[in-house]
């Protein structure tokens, strides 16, 4: 039996026990070829419905020896002891469920498919019971306290009976075992594997999105449809959809046609005559209509729209001719390389409040240096010193400056040499390249960061963390 049928059979076993058909519903259980743990705890709780105690036992042990931990199994097996006052068997049993919970305060069987949670307190209340029936009176009340302190931890109404038993014991009057409650019933096969039953439609229901047919909703292909009309109505002719204008019909006059007494051998080298002359006329006299010309449908040329007069966006980096020339880059040197970007007509005291709000510094805290040649910085004071720096634009539209802070001013480090360290290739054309061990000369201490100098009769800026000082 594959697995799927066993899925069936427990289900089919499960519909049946719904329906209060209990041995159609052991039937189906005991068609599973390898039935577990479970399929026997469904079995003996069919055959307990049916009244039949020994077999419910028997099937009960089968399910304990597929799984001894099940205390469910245990516990239902204790009940059944106590029917037939077999107290030490049912004592035994009970111990082992509640050896099974270890230590928790329920097990909840909902995962494994049945709809009920068995409590310790419904343990040691059955435990109780047994002392009393055997007794042992000091030990039924000592355990029944423990239960009733132990059913306080639990909301379910069934357990109301522990204090009423409690009080019952200490007034010297019997109580009734607990026993399962009838909708503690059978084990359901997993609803994954249930589904699984079911056949899927993968492909689905054809739906038409399109059709060239009107009001059409047909899904297979045209062709079979139109033959399938035309088997049913054979008299019924399709609509002509050529021009309704009539077409001239060639008047042929019916000539004799007369069998040549012997094969005549074609000469394939003589010409070939010309049937029809150019006014219509074959070369025996015979008229005939002129072919129809059949004119080329008409063609509308598109309406070409005119480009564009909006100019082109500008790219980066593009000369200064295509640029706007209002707009300029300002390379700002300060602890890290910024930029920023101004109007060409922009004041000294407008450019310092932005240099300001760039580097994040309180207004007119910084002063703007320019540099004229290698090692020669001037300070930016007013309107007319920033045209002239403005007049050696790089590129045409960048302007590099060097800022500092008004206490400190750019050092002079003439004379000084440096080791390079690590390999550095400038990213600007105003930054020098050099390899590990160039030796390079400094000429202006620019910055924290930074060093301007000269190597191989270039003068540029370099990082200061790729150098150290020559010995």
């Amino acid at each position: 039996m594959s697995l799927k049928d066993e899925v069936a059979a427990w289900q089919k076993g499960v519909d049946r026990a719904a329906e209060d058909k209990y041995d159609e519903a052991i039937a189906c259980f005991t068609e599973i070829a390898e039935p577990g743990a479970r399929i026997f705890f469904n079995i003996a709780s069919m055959y307990l419905k049916l009244g039949d105690l020994k077999n419910a036992k028997k099937n009960l042990d089968k399910c304990l020896e597929k799984d001894p931990h099940q205390a469910l199994a245990c516990f239902q097996r204790g009940c059944l002891s106590l029917q037939t006052e077999s107290y030490e068997d049912a004592l035994a049993d009970f111990e082992l469920a509640e050896k099974n919970l270890r230590g928790n305060v329920l097990i909840d069987y909902k995962q494994l498919g049945l709809q009920y949670k068995l409590y310790s307190c419904e343990i040691m209340y059955n435990k109780a019971y047994v002392y009393t029936q055997t007794g042992r009176r000091s030990d039924a009340q000592e355990q029944m306290e423990k239960t009733a302190a132990m059913s306080e931890q639990s909301s379910e109404n069934r357990h109301k009976i522990i204090s009423a038993a409690l009080d019952d014991m200490r007034a010297g009057k019997q109580f009734l075992p607990y026993r399962l409650p009838k909708s503690c019933t059978v084990f359901c096969p997993p609803r994954n594997k249930t589904e699984s039953l079911k056949p899927v439609d993968f492909l689905g229901k054809a739906k038409v999105l399109s059709s060239v047919v009107d009001k059409d909703d047909y899904t297979g292909f045209v062709g079979a449809q139109e033959l399938k009309q035309t088997s049913e109505q054979p008299s019924q002719r399709p609509p002509d959809i050529r021009s309704k204008s009539p077409t001239p019909m060639l008047d042929i006059p019916a000539t004799k046609v007369s069998r040549p007494s012997s094969p005549q051998k074609l000469d394939t080298h003589a010409p070939l005559k010309k049937v029809l002359s150019d006014g219509g006329q074959s070369s025996e006299g015979t008229s005939r209509p002129p072919k129809p010309t059949l004119a080329p449908p008409l063609l509308t040329k598109p309406e070409l729209t005119s480009p564009p007069k909006s100019p082109l966006p500008v790219r980066p980096g593009q000369p200064a001719a295509n640029r706007e020339e209002t707009i300029l880059t300002v390379k700002i040197h300060y602890t890290t390389t910024r930029a920023i970007r101004i109007n060409k007509n922009t004041g000294f005291e407008e450019l310092l409040q932005a240099v300001c709000g760039k580097c994040e510094r309180p207004k007119n805290t910084l002063t703007l240096w320019f540099k004229k040649g290698p090692g020669e910085l001037f300070e930016i004071t007013s309107d007319a010193m920033l045209k002239a720096a403005c007049s050696r634009l790089e590129d045409g539209y960048r302007l590099t400056l060097w800022v500092y802070d008004k206490e400190q001013e750019p050092a002079e480090q003439a004379g000084k040499h440096v080791i390079a360290i690590s390999d550095y290739k400038g990213q600007f054309s105003d930054e020098l390249s050099f390899k590990t061990g160039d030796k390079l000369e400094v000429t202006l201490d620019v910055s924290d960061d930074w060093y301007e100098g000269k190597f191989q009769g270039k003068t540029g800026i370099f990082p200061k963390a790729y150098v150290k000082d020559a010995p």
